[in-house]
């Protein structure tokens, strides 16, 4: 997604539309358009039809969730442990143009930037630069589409992708296992430990 950034040059401001890429792997601004000083930018705008409707998306997130996932090769990673059992199904399924590896990218994402359930999933996605930075279709993203994929996975496997996605994670951070924080959010409830009349919520 595009975005502004300024040079000084020999004192005076100049503004440029600018687009994050990959230049020899590595994140690099490239220079889409030269916008000038300022009041050549408002010039500019101030030709612009005076109905314009402007729409904004969300970037921030979405950009540093991928630029970590790609990183570390996670999609690569799940298929890698991909087996469909599924009658009339390949073993490595292809569904609107995404690997089984991709979809579970896609919805970890999600679920790290907006809890929503899969059949929410693309209502939230439109909000969002996704498609965009992905270069794909998402419009066919139904929750039917997450279950056929997420169902390749078999159960067996996904310990091992679990456990190949952390060694790359504490290899590629330099992470210590000398400290563990232990997050207990889902078990807390405001039943007194000592109620013993409670049937429910048990520990």
């Amino acid at each position: 997604m595009a975005s502004l950034m300024q040079k000084t040059v020999k004192g005076h401001k100049y503004w440029y539309i600018v687009e994050s890429r990959r230049v020899n792997g590595k994140p690099r601004p490239v220079v889409i358009e030269y916008l000038g000083t300022a009041d050549k930018l408002l010039e500019r705008l101030s030709q612009c039809p005076k109905n314009l409707n402007l729409k904004s998306y969300a970037y921030g997130d979405i950009a540093g969730l991928l630029s970590i996932a790609q990183r570390l090769g996670i999609a690569a990673t799940i298929n890698k442990y991909i087996d469909s059992r599924r009658k009339n199904f390949p073993k490595q399924p292809i569904r609107n143009n995404l690997t089984a590896g991709a979809t579970f990218l896609l919805g970890a994402i999600g679920r790290c930037c907006m809890m929503t359930s899969k059949r929410g999933w693309h209502e939230w996605a439109k909000t969002t630069a996704l498609e965009y930075l992905l270069q794909v279709d998402l419009g066919k993203i139904d929750s039917q589409h997450f279950w056929d994929l997420m169902d390749a996975l078999p159960e067996e496997n996904i310990s091992k992708a679990e456990r190949e996605i952390m060694d790359t994670v504490f290899k590629e951070f330099n992470l210590e296992t000398d400290t563990l924080f232990y997050d207990a959010t889902n078990f807390f409830t405001f039943i007194s430990t000592t109620n013993t009349r409670n049937t429910l919520a048990q520990r």
